[in-house]
């Protein structure tokens, strides 16, 4: 009896599995990304310029906190006809900025 309805639970366990990756990758978008700034002081300013490090660090966890850039990465590098290294593993590499602070200079303000 319960099997008629077997079609209509996948159907609904699909459209939930899709609603809950929209609202990850919504909270992802608004909460983690390195260009928002819910601050009042410092949605003025450019963060890049004002604050390098924090833009830095801040654009470290929006990429290695996204579950579906991770399974995007999942592939067989053995079956890769040729190495790419114009595009690395991010998880892989460091991520490095050069800032003002990394080459010596002493910002403005400071």
């Amino acid at each position: 009896m319960f099997y008629y309805f077997a079609p209509v639970a996948i159907i609904g366990g699909f459209v939930g599995l899709t609603v809950l990756m929209a609202g990850h990758s919504l909270k992802q978008q608004l909460v983690h990304a390195p260009a928002i700034s819910t601050r009042k002081n410092r949605r003025a300013a450019v963060a890049e310029v004002d604050d390098p490090e924090n833009c830095v660090s801040s654009a470290d966890k929006f990429i290695n906190k996204s579950w579906l850039r991770k399974v995007g990465q999942i592939q067989d590098k053995s079956k890769a006809i040729l190495s790419d290294p114009t595009r690395p593993n991010p998880y892989t590499m460091p991520r490095n900025a050069e800032t003002l602070n990394s080459v010596g200079v002493a910002p403005k303000g400071i």
